[in-house]
């Protein structure tokens, strides 16, 4: 993992609220030191109390974010898609993705395009994510009444009523 993947992780799970993205990569990367990330340093932070002595205090919290349950949801998922396991999907794996939501080729190609953000091919775990959390965040949004009349539907509606003007040339046809 590279720095960025760690920040983002740190910042789906809410953990830059306490230790900044830096500390806990220098006591990640602290075997070798190649400002890279792998599996074994990852987990031996989030589980080893002799690297973390904090890691039961982590979990708890980690536990508690919505936002980890939901990276669980769409990591089971990109484990089930990625046929080649390299860590990424290609669009040619995409369409099971797109089977398992009940898509059309032409829906499963339009949700391509709207997953893979960086438009680089490939569609990562962090996108996948960003994904199933925006359309989460969008679910779970208050939605807003239909205005019933007219004066209701513009606020500015007072103004435009009380314009008592018979002009409706546009400002740019009027000047010289």
């Amino acid at each position: 993992m590279t720095w960025n993947e760690v920040k983002r992780f740190l910042e789906i799970v809410k953990i830059t609220e306490w230790w900044s993205v830096e500390q806990v990569f220098e006591v990640m990367d602290s075997a070798d030191q190649d400002k890279r990330i792998t599996v074994n340093e990852f987990v031996e932070y989030f589980w080893d109390e002799k690297v973390n002595p904090k890691v039961y205090d982590l979990k708890k919290h980690i536990e508690k974010q919505v936002s980890w349950q939901l990276l669980l949801k769409a990591m089971n998922i990109f484990e089930q898609v990625d046929s080649d396991h390299n860590g990424f999907l290609e669009y040619g794996e995409f369409g099971t993705l797109g089977a398992m939501l009940g898509l059309n080729d032409d829906e499963t190609e339009a949700l391509w395009h709207t997953i893979d953000v960086d438009g680089s091919g490939q569609i990562t775990i962090v996108e996948l994510f960003e994904w199933f959390k925006r359309r989460l965040e969008a679910k779970n949004k208050p939605k807003q009444k239909k205005p019933k009349n007219a004066a209701e539907f513009s606020g500015s509606a007072a103004s435009f009523y009380a314009d008592e003007s018979v002009d409706t040339r546009s400002v740019a046809t009027t000047q010289p």
